[in-house]
């Protein structure tokens, strides 16, 4: 008799700590994830990276064709850069959304709409 009892109870202690690591494990993973969508936020966030965005709204052209002229890549590589730049990060944004690492509240609450003026 006490030698099951022993046996249950090494079998539920050894059951709360898998459940218990488990559980830390998943909120390290969860925190992890948050980290990184800070940095990118961090990053969104900047004057350089504010100007840069104003400056992207603000293009004029009046076809691709015309847009082609002025920024394509071959002939405009600064532009092309700052492009990259802004829409690496959103890229990112959305590639931690899609997989479920950040929840689209959160996004929403930091970002806003910005995403998709984008």
């Amino acid at each position: 008799m006490i030698e099951t009892l022993a046996f249950i109870l090494t079998g539920l202690g050894l059951t709360a700590s898998i459940i218990y690591y488990a559980n830390i494990l998943n909120n390290a993973n969860k925190n992890r994830e948050l980290q990184i969508f800070m940095d990118i936020f961090k990053s969104i966030s900047t004057e350089e990276n504010q100007r840069t965005w104003a400056e992207l709204l603000n293009t004029e052209f009046t076809d691709y064709e015309d847009y082609m002229a002025k920024y394509d890549s071959s002939i405009n590589p600064e532009h092309y850069g700052k492009r990259g730049s802004v829409w690496w990060n959103y890229n990112a944004i959305g590639f931690l959304l899609k997989k479920g690492h950040i929840s689209i509240d959160v996004v929403l609450d930091l970002i806003g709409t910005q995403a998709v003026l984008l």
